[in-house]
């Protein structure tokens, strides 16, 4: 995965990302590592790539809500997350992929506490 960045604060001294780069870190992310290990390019995998495009957690519409919203934790995220959000989203097949998700996010938080466990 290649890095995106943060700027720094004017103050120089905590970083800070863009919504662009946020969402590009996060969709590159929802690219590349949540598909590693698959080394099967059938149809079916295609199928699963297309179908985690639409309903897993880093769908378009949840890129757009962390984005806004930059949860840095995952009651955070849960919290403020609309209720047919919740309920679409395949939390059971991609809890797994919560902690690196907010791992990006606090990265690319001006105000970056340590990620504790989910």
């Amino acid at each position: 995965m290649s890095a995106v960045w943060p700027a720094f604060s004017k103050t120089g001294r905590r970083p800070m990302m863009t919504s662009e780069n946020l969402r590009a870190a996060l969709v590159e992310y929802r690219e590349t590592e949540s598909y590693r290990g698959a080394r099967d390019h059938s149809p079916r995998f295609s199928n699963e790539a297309a179908e985690e495009r639409k309903l897993g957690i880093l769908r378009r519409v949840m890129i757009e809500y962390l984005v806004l919203h930059r949860p840095i934790d995952f009651r955070e995220w849960l919290v403020g997350l609309p209720a047919h959000m919740k309920r679409t989203a395949d939390w059971g097949n991609n809890l797994h992929r919560v902690k690196p998700i907010l791992a990006i996010m606090i990265r690319h938080t001006s105000s970056a506490p340590r990620l504790e466990s989910v």
